[in-house]
């Protein structure tokens, strides 16, 4: 349980691999980058881990 004494800040990536080996440790199965300028993608976590749950 997270402590709401402790803000969140946002998370500045450098590089593509940083982003990756972010979302890989929040148990993501797949991580979509968008390549052109203005475009989004959503990720959810696997449906292994949310079955855990």
């Amino acid at each position: 349980m997270r402590s709401s004494k402790i803000p969140d800040r946002p998370r500045v990536f450098k590089t593509l691999n940083g982003v990756a080996s972010f979302l890989y440790s929040l148990d993501f199965g797949t991580v979509c980058i968008p390549m052109h300028e203005g475009r989004s993608a959503i990720h959810t976590p696997s449906q292994d881990r949310t079955a855990e749950s």
